[in-house]
C-alpha cells in the first residue's frame, strides 16, 4: 500500500472514530442553558442584527454557524443546534493529521495526533455542545494547515485561503489572533529570503492574505449588526470596548469559586469544566475533562522537541513549539479567569509535540514499539472510562460516584453561602 493511501485510510478511519463519539446519543442528551440562549442569540442576529442572551462579548461567527446548520436541519433540535461543533471537532481530527504530517513527514506522528485528538473526553464533550470551544480551534488548524501548504508548495492560493480560515477562526474566538499573526511572521520571514526580485510583489499579495482579507472576513461576520445602521467608526469603537470587557470578564460564582480558572494548571492538574442539567425529573451532570495520560506529557514533550531543535534547528520544530507556546502562554499570563472550555484551541498543538517525540523516541531506538502499544491501550481505556463523564451520563454509571459527588454543584462543597 502506497504512503498516502495508508496516510488516507488513518486519518479516514479516525475521522469516523471522531464523528462517531461526537454523535453517539446526541438526540437524548439534554441542552445545557446556554445552548438554549445560543439558539435564541442566533434567530436574533441573523433576522434583527441584536446582540444578546449569551456571549455576546465574543464574535458573532457561532451565532451564524448555528442559524445556517438550523435552517440545513429544519429546526433547533439536536441536529440543528449542535451540528456545526459535531462537525467542526470532527473535521479538525483530520485537519490535524494532516498538519502534523506535513510538518514531520511522518505518518506514525500523525496518525498519534489525530488519535488523541479524536478520543480526547474534553474535546468530545464540548464538540458536542452549540458553544465555540470546537468551532475555534478548526478553523485556527486550517489555517496554520493552508500557511504550512502554501510554504511548502510555494503557491500563493493557499496562502489566499490560510487568511480566510484566520478570518473565520478569529470570527468564533480572539483566540485566533495569535497563531495567526504567528503563522503571518513565518510566511513574512520566508519571504524575505526568497527571490530579490520577486520580493516586493510577493509582499504585497501577502499582506493582503494575510492582513486585509482576514480583516474583511471578520468584518463581515459583523454584517446583520451594521446593517442596523451601523458605520466602520462606530464598529472600531465597539470592538476596543469588547477588548476591554473581556480583559474584565467574570464567569459564574461557582466557576469563579470552585472550578479550576488558571490555564497553567491545565497539563500539570486535573481539570474541568462542569454542567448541570435538571430535565423531566432527572438530573444530568457532564464533567469535561482532558485525558490525564496525555495532557501530562505535555510539558516534558515540549522540553524535548525543544533540545532536539537546538540540536537540529530545523523550521518544522521551531514553528510547532511557536505554535504551542503563543496560543498556550496568552491564556497563561491572563490576569482574568481562564477556564478549561478555553483549552481546545490549545490541545491540537501539545498533543502534536507529544507525537513527534514519541516518533523521534521510536526512530532512535530509545521507547520500544510495544511500549508506546500499551501506552494507547491505556489512553483509550481511559477515554472509553470517561466517555460518560462527556456525555452527560456520569450519574448512570456507579464507578464514577466520587468524581460526580466531587463535581456536584448540589454538594456541600459548592454551597456559596459557606
Amino acid at each position: 500500500m502506497k504512503r498516502t493511501q495508508r496516510l488516507y485510510l488513518i486519518l479516514g478511519g479516525l475521522f469516523l472514530l471522531g464523528l462517531f463519539l461526537r454523535l453517539y446519543g446526541i438526540t437524548s442528551q439534554p441542552p445545557i442553558s446556554d445552548e438554549v440562549a445560543a439558539s435564541y442569540a442566533a434567530e436574533n442576529y441573523l433576522r434583527h442584527g441584536i446582540f444578546g442572551q449569551i456571549m455576546w462579548y465574543h464574535p458573532q461567527l457561532r451565532n451564524i454557524l448555528i442559524y445556517i446548520a438550523a435552517h440545513i436541519s429544519g429546526g433547533y433540535d439536536a441536529w440543528g443546534l449542535k451540528g456545526a461543533s459535531v462537525l467542526t471537532g470532527s473535521l479538525s481530527v483530520v485537519v490535524l493529521g494532516w498538519l502534523a504530517y506535513r510538518l514531520t513527514e511522518s505518518i506514525t506522528v500523525s496518525g498519534l495526533s489525530a488519535l488523541f485528538l479524536a478520543i480526547d473526553p474534553l474535546h468530545i464533550a464540548l464538540s458536542r455542545e452549540a458553544v465555540q470551544a470546537a468551532m475555534t480551534p478548526f478553523f485556527i488548524l486550517l489555517g496554520v494547515f493552508l500557511s504550512v501548504e502554501a510554504i511548502k508548495r510555494d503557491r500563493l492560493i493557499y496562502h489566499y485561503l490560510s487568511g480566510i480560515g484566520f478570518g473565520l477562526a478569529t470570527s468564533c474566538k480572539w483566540h485566533g489572533l495569535f497563531p495567526w499573526a504567528l503563522m503571518a511572521l513565518v510566511v513574512f520571514f520566508d519571504t524575505l529570503r526568497g527571490k530579490g526580485d520577486e520580493r516586493p510583489g510577493r509582499l504585497l499579495m501577502l499582506v493582503n492574505a494575510y492582513l486585509l482579507l482576514p480583516l474583511l472576513i471578520y468584518i463581515l461576520s459583523y454584517l446583520p449588526w451594521l446593517n442596523r445602521g451601523y458605520d466602520l467608526m462606530e464598529f472600531l469603537r465597539f470592538q476596543f470596548f469588547l477588548v476591554k470587557r473581556q480583559l474584565y470578564h467574570q464567569g459564574p460564582a461557582y466557576a469563579e469559586t470552585f472550578m479550576g480558572h488558571h490555564a497553567w494548571t491545565w497539563f500539570v492538574w486535573p481539570t474541568a469544566w462542569v454542567d448541570f442539567v435538571f430535565l423531566n425529573g432527572r438530573p444530568y451532570l457532564n464533567i469535561a475533562m482532558g485525558n490525564l495520560l496525555v495532557w501530562f506529557l505535555t510539558i516534558p514533550s515540549t522540553l524535548y522537541v525543544f533540545f532536539r531543535w537546538r540540536k537540529d534547528r530545523d523550521r518544522e520544530k521551531l514553528i510547532l513549539l511557536l505554535l504551542f507556546l503563543t496560543s498556550y502562554l496568552p491564556l497563561v499570563l491572563t490576569s482574568r479567569g481562564i477556564w478549561v472550555f478555553s483549552a481546545p484551541s490549545v490541545i491540537p498543538f501539545a498533543f502534536m509535540l507529544t507525537a513527534w517525540s514519541m516518533g523521534m523516541l521510536l526512530q532512535s531506538g530509545r521507547l520500544k514499539r510495544s511500549a508506546v502499544v500499551f501506552y494507547l491501550c491505556l489512553v483509550c481505556l481511559l477515554s472509553a472510562v470517561m466517555y460518560p463523564m462527556s456525555t452527560f451520563r456520569a450519574y448512570e454509571h456507579a464507578y464514577l460516584k466520587p468524581i460526580v459527588e466531587h463535581y456536584n454543584p448540589h454538594n456541600k462543597r459548592w454551597n456559596l453561602e459557606r
